[in-house]
C-alpha cells in the first residue's frame, strides 16, 4: 500500500536513494542546499510559505518517490501567465507512486488558481 506524505524533509532527502538503489548513479544536492532551497525564508525565489510544497510516497518504512511544487512569481508575471511548477521529481518504478506524486503536484497548483 502507497501513502503519500506532505512536508517530511528527511523522507525528501532520502527518496532518490532509496528509490534508485545503491548501484545508481544518482548524484544528490547536499542535504543543506536542499534545505535551503525548500525554505521560503531563505530562498528570494519565494514571496511566502505558501509558494513551495514537497510530497514524497512511502511503501511500507520505504521512500519511493519525491516531487515539489512551487510557484515562481517573477517568471509568471514576466510572461503574463499563472502557472506553478514542479521540480526534485524522482520515482522508483512505480506507476502508482508516479501518478500520486504528480497529482499531488496538480491538486497544490490547482488549489493556488495555478492550475
Amino acid at each position: 500500500m502507497l501513502t503519500l506524505r506532505k512536508g517530511d524533509f528527511e523522507a525528501f532527502f532520502q527518496a532518490p536513494f532509496q528509490a534508485y538503489g545503491s548501484d545508481s548513479l544518482y548524484v544528490s544536492p547536499m542535504k543543506s542546499d536542499l534545505k535551503r532551497f525548500l525554505d521560503p525564508a531563505v530562498n528570494p525565489g519565494f514571496a511566502s510559505h505558501d509558494d513551495v510544497s514537497y510530497f514524497t510516497v512511502h511503501q511500507s518504512d520505504r521512500v519511493v518517490g519525491r516531487i515539489t511544487a512551487h510557484v515562481h512569481h517573477a517568471s509568471n508575471i514576466k510572461y503574463g501567465i499563472k502557472r506553478a511548477y514542479f521540480g526534485y521529481f524522482d520515482c522508483a518504478d512505480n506507476p502508482q507512486a508516479a501518478a500520486m506524486l504528480l497529482h499531488a503536484a496538480e491538486e497544490w497548483a490547482v488549489e493556488r488558481g495555478k492550475g
